[in-house]
């Protein structure tokens, strides 16, 4: 019964995330890679703060 439920709650989750990709790309238009571009270096410069504070405490010490 386990392997059933894990196997509808993936099939929605499946959909759920399907769904919000076609509307992101849908409603985005030409501006879809710019948007994704702007998270990724986001994302980039977050990590590098936090991968830099971690070598400076693992120097410190």
């Amino acid at each position: 019964m386990d392997k059933l439920k894990d196997n509808a709650l993936l099939i929605i989750i499946a959909l759920g995330a399907a769904i919000a990709s076609w509307a992101f790309f849908a409603y985005s238009g030409k501006q879809a890679f710019d948007i994704l571009m702007g998270a990724l270096l986001i994302a980039l410069f977050v990590d590098n703060r936090h991968l830099r504070k971690e070598l400076k405490k693992k120097r410190q010490h």
